[in-house]
């Protein structure tokens, strides 16, 4: 048996599937403030009078990133970037609170170290990040996925003054600096309390008496352990819609006579747009944009509209529409 889960932004839904067949189907209300809490009660109205050794694993498309970040309750990070030459990034400084640009070290596109970092201009940083009251900081290196040294020696040296670091050369193996830097930079925001909500739904679940191994689903649509997740949280942030288009694959046959289709999954809280061509989903060739911050995080091409059921209308006397 399988149990597929869907937290939603107004309801949650499940279903519990035995040799390719729905044989469960619920849905409860959500409850956006305590998704473990959600989550949990969907669980126990699946697997009631089962027997939980015939459970194989249970797949969960969450919104826990994605209600972090549309609240703004992220954490406060720094990003040290280690550019080198070439681009100018004080327009990304003035744009990125909390930026810290370092004028020595350098890699080049070999990855060789053309230039080492300079410990007065790392003690500087330092300070500017405990001035703005930073715990977190990502630090990013051009061209570190071809030589992360630099990263290590930076957030090495930063580590001793007790901040928490992020590598960036470990969230995607893409060239791209400014992307590299905002995928650093928001993972570094939200991995605690995601891992907090993480480990506690793990918890609750194995309280429940369940064995099975927990996955999340990813942006991309692929399937990820739960425990795998931690360390890249980020990639769950458009889970939901992924479960959409997923959940559009199933019904393969109605592309038999269509090349292009656009679909639509019209929830309570919002409507997610999907797009197949030959009967194949999109996907973001570069990675999707988070808060207006161009990210590496692979995710299928969706559009999710703040539209939903539950949206209020309103018709002035003029019949417009708000």
């Amino acid at each position: 048996m399988i149990i597929g889960m869907d937290m939603g932004g107004t309801h949650s839904d499940g279903v519990l599937i035995y040799k390719n067949k729905i044989i469960r189907r619920e849905k409860i209300l959500s409850d956006s403030e305590n998704p473990e809490k959600t989550i949990v009660l969907l669980l126990k109205k699946i697997i009631e009078n089962i027997n939980f050794l015939e459970i194989k694993r249970i797949v969960i498309s969450t919104t826990l990133i994605t209600n972090i970040l549309s609240k703004n309750q992220e954490e406060k990070t720094g990003l040290l970037l280690i550019p080198g030459l070439g681009l100018s990034l004080e327009n990304f400084k003035n744009t990125t609170p909390f930026t810290f640009i370092l004028k020595k070290g350098y890699i080049d596109h070999r990855g060789v170290e053309v230039s080492s970092l300079n410990q007065d201009e790392l003690s500087e940083a330092a300070v500017f990040f405990q001035n703005e009251n930073i715990k977190k900081i990502a630090v990013v290196s051009k061209f570190s996925t071809r030589n992360p040294d630099l990263e290590k020696k930076a957030g090495d040296f930063l580590e001793k003054k007790r901040f928490q670091i992020y590598y960036a050369h470990r969230y995607s193996g893409k060239l791209n600096f400014l992307r590299r830097a905002m995928t650093a930079g928001l993972t570094a925001s939200v991995e605690t309390q995601y891992r907090n909500m993480a480990l506690a739904l793990k918890k609750s679940i194995e309280e429940m008496g369940i064995k099975a191994p927990l996955y999340i689903l990813k942006a991309d649509g692929g399937a990820v352990l739960l425990e795998d997740s931690l360390s890249y949280p980020l990639e769950s942030v458009l889970s939901g819609p992924a479960g959409s288009i997923l959940g559009t694959l199933f019904f393969k046959n109605i592309f038999q006579d269509v090349k292009e289709a656009v679909v639509l999954d019209i929830g309570g809280t919002t409507t997610d747009l999907g797009f197949f061509i030959h009967g194949e989903p999109i996907l973001e060739p570069e990675g999707i944009s988070i808060k207006k911050s161009r990210t590496l995080i692979r995710a299928l091409k969706v559009y999710p509209l703040a539209i939903g059921g539950d949206t209020l209308f309103e018709i002035n006397p003029e019949n417009e529409v708000k």
